[in-house]
């Protein structure tokens, strides 16, 4: 009796032991899938813009979306292995795209985007009653 409960501890603990290595490499393998792009956005004279709508595009389609920090940082996080750009826009200024981006195994910084202020020519509203 004493020998057949040895048996099943013995199955049990590899049973557990092959689920923890199994756990330990699906661990590994997500943060190696998963890598960030994070950069900063700036004006005209350098100063960092805060709440600039940053877009991450694939194939021109977005992919997710974040706004600037008050240091003009953004990041995106969990991104998978490709090729991207960055896109940035904020009222009064003109929209600026990265230059495209590859994710590999390490996360990426993208170089500063500047954004300048958009010449516009504003028309008078009428309002009729």
């Amino acid at each position: 009796m004493k020998n057949r409960t040895t048996n099943t501890l013995e199955i049990f603990k590899n049973h557990v032991m092959r689920i923890f290595i199994l756990f330990l490499l699906t661990s590994f393998t997500l943060v190696l899938n998963a890598q960030n792009i994070s950069g900063n956005v700036k004006d005209g004279e350098g100063k960092p813009l805060q709440g600039v709508t940053i877009s991450l595009l694939k194939d021109s389609a977005v992919i997710k979306l974040a706004a600037t920090k008050e240091n003009g940082a953004y990041q995106f996080s969990d991104i998978n292995a490709g090729t991207y750009k960055v896109s940035a826009s904020y009222v009064g200024h003109a929209p600026v795209v990265s230059a495209p981006v590859t994710v590999e195994n390490t996360s990426v910084d993208v170089p500063d985007l500047q954004l300048t202020t958009a010449a516009a020519d504003l028309k008078g509203v009428t309002i009729n009653c």
